[in-house]
């Protein structure tokens, strides 16, 4: 079962029925995976063999949480081969919902995927799709609400761990980049403050303040100076001591006063940025073996000048004196 559910994450379906159908062999009687090869033949728009499968996951649980589902998808498969998309409207606007998905159209998606919902209502991989939509939407409530439904429809879902990690990183309060940014600028600590780490504003506020004071810090001194006669004197200038006033720490106050401030404000906006970004990697297995050698799927990560895409492996080194 884990060979073929690493072999469907990185879409080999037919690695993965070849896997799944090893495993019905091995255990006839799990329903699970009677589901999951049969989700595989419909992958491979094997149609026969899907709704056989699917037929003897409703004989081994016919009062699972996913019997309704299993039911549509069998009705949609034994319809005819040249039917039009309008026979199978969950299954078309399924598909069109991952497309979406891939191509990053958030909205589209979440449409997509409601549409799904509306005529299985029991479609666990609806509601957890629309919840990644969500996501990415920034809809944190109904991202959640989406997954939670999704665990109540599958309690016993593989990755329930990491969506449960995920509901309680969405479930964390979030900030306004630009506020935290503005109200920062404003008043030195106060995007610390709003961001919810009133002891670091406090920090800085006080920082700011002192480098503020000794800035405006002044001090007097006497000071002899050279003044000029007006034409006509006899003498061409005179001295005179006068009281000069002086802000001998200014530059370095205002300079620090500066720095401080603004960098507590860029340090807060990108703080309540970070609370946007809820996502959560799972626990990462390999997606492929050769030998000692262990490839796993790609990364989509942010550049300087767009996306880009990293592949990453791991290979066990011989240990010494082997």
């Amino acid at each position: 079962m884990a060979l073929g559910h690493e072999a469907a994450i990185v879409g080999d379906s037919r690695q993965a029925r070849d896997a799944f159908v090893d495993a019905a062999k091995l255990s006839p009687g799990d329903e699970r995976i009677a589901y999951q090869l049969g989700r595989a033949y419909e992958e491979l728009g094997e149609r026969p063999n899907a709704v056989r499968e699917y037929c003897r996951f409703l004989a081994l649980a016919p009062q699972s949480s996913d019997a309704a589902d299993v039911r549509a998808r069998i009705a949609a498969l034994a319809a005819p081969a040249g039917s039009s998309a309008a026979a199978d409207p969950a299954g078309a606007a399924f598909k069109a919902g991952v497309g979406h998905l891939d191509q990053r159209r958030w909205r589209e998606a979440a449409d997509a995927f409601g549409r799904v919902i509306q005529t299985l209502p029991r479609a666990a991989e609806a509601y957890y799709d629309r919840g990644l939509a969500f996501v990415a939407l920034d809809q944190r409530d109904d991202a959640v609400r989406d997954l939670e439904q999704y665990l109540a429809i599958r309690p016993s879902a593989e990755d329930q761990v990491h969506v449960r990690a995920q509901i309680d990183a969405l479930r964390k309060p979030t900030w306004s980049a630009s506020t935290a940014l503005l109200t920062g600028i404003l008043v030195p600590g106060l995007g610390q403050v709003y961001t919810a780490r009133p002891w670091i504003g406090l920090g800085v506020a006080a920082v700011a303040g002192t480098s503020l004071a000794l800035a405006l810090h002044s001090t007097e001194e006497d000071v002899v100076r050279e003044f000029p006669f007006p034409p006509g004197f006899p003498e061409p200038s005179y001295k005179d001591t006068i009281t000069v006033t002086k802000h001998p720490y200014y530059a370095a106050g205002i300079a620090v006063f500066a720095t401080l401030t603004l960098g507590a404000a860029f340090e807060a906006a990108r703080y309540a940025r970070r609370s946007h970004a809820p996502v959560v990697k799972p626990d990462i297995r390999p997606a492929a073996r050769v030998g000692s050698l262990e490839l796993f799927s790609p990364d989509v990560i942010p550049t300087r000048r767009g996306l880009g895409v990293r592949w990453a492996g791991r290979i066990a080194l011989p240990q010494a004196g082997n």
